[in-house]
């Protein structure tokens, strides 16, 4: 009778571990998502209120992605990156300084 018992405890035990793992991936899921989803709204509003363009837009999230920024939203309040981004482009350079003269001044 006593194996039977600990056998039941044992396959509680074991379910509710497996739960509480499905739980903690369920939850690092939904927290990732609402990042993606939080950056992107983000960039969205930003793009937005400096009126920029679909190729300013397009510019800027390049030079993002060159510099690994995470929220690519950074490029926002980053400078220098765009700075870099003229010196590694010497043909798109007029507008990158448009770009950069609208942005931050």
């Amino acid at each position: 009778m006593t194996s039977l018992w600990y056998d039941i405890f044992s396959l509680l035990v074991f379910v509710g571990l497996i739960a509480l793992a499905v739980a903690g991936i369920v939850a690092s899921r939904r927290e990732q998502g609402q990042h993606n989803r939080s950056s992107a709204a983000l960039w969205d509003d930003l793009r937005r209120a400096h009126g920029l363009s679909r190729r300013q837009a397009r510019l800027l999230r390049k030079a993002a992605e060159a510099a690994s920024l995470d929220p690519r939203s950074l490029i926002f309040v980053e400078p220098h990156v765009l700075l870099r981004l003229v010196d590694q482009s010497p043909a798109e350079r007029a507008e990158i300084q448009q770009l950069m003269s609208r942005l931050y001044s």
